[in-house]
């Protein structure tokens, strides 16, 4: 089911949208989809269905499928400030624990600076006090690769040294 699922992560993360009902979702579907899907949900009780998507900054994080079985009445247009509440919280908290880890450390660098994910490996080395050569041992890279990726890192934060971008991105 999940290749007619117009729900499945691969469509929903790439909404806009952070809350996507199934009826709006549906509208991108072909008629017969919709039709064996809605059938589908029905076997198992299902009346209703939603994705929440949570981002750091434009990425896709994670994500929460919610389902309606009550057979009194209960939908995502009925329910939709108490989900719109409801994501906005999860949301936060996913900030508040990414913005603090060294995960979203990383994301930001990628994210604000437009480093690789090499070049994040590299700067994470430096910072942790590395010299070139010792970085070239742990990532399995020569030394002048490292000194590459380092110059360009440089150019990208437009620090002129190591301790600038040591300064520059544990702020």
């Amino acid at each position: 089911m999940w290749r007619i699922d117009p729900l499945a992560n691969t469509r929903a993360c790439g909404s806009e949208r952070s809350l996507i009902g199934l009826q709006s979702a549906e509208t991108r579907c072909q008629s017969v989809q919709v039709t064996r899907y809605r059938s589908f949900l029905s076997a198992f009780g299902i009346r209703d269905a939603a994705e929440l998507v949570f981002l750091h900054g434009s990425e896709p994080i994670g994500g929460m499928s919610l389902l309606w079985t009550d057979p009194s009445g209960g939908s995502l247009s009925k329910d939709h400030g108490l989900l719109t509440k409801l994501h906005r919280y999860i949301q936060f908290s996913f900030d508040a624990a990414l913005g603090s880890h060294l995960i979203g450390w990383r994301k930001g660098l990628i994210r604000e600076f437009g480093l690789t994910p090499r070049e994040v490996q590299v700067v994470e080395a430096v910072c942790a006090g590395r010299s070139n050569h010792e970085v070239a041992q742990e990532l399995s890279i020569s030394v002048a690769t490292v000194k590459t990726h380092l110059l360009h890192v440089f150019e990208k934060l437009q620090v002129p040294n190591r301790a600038a971008l040591v300064r520059c991105v544990l702020q």
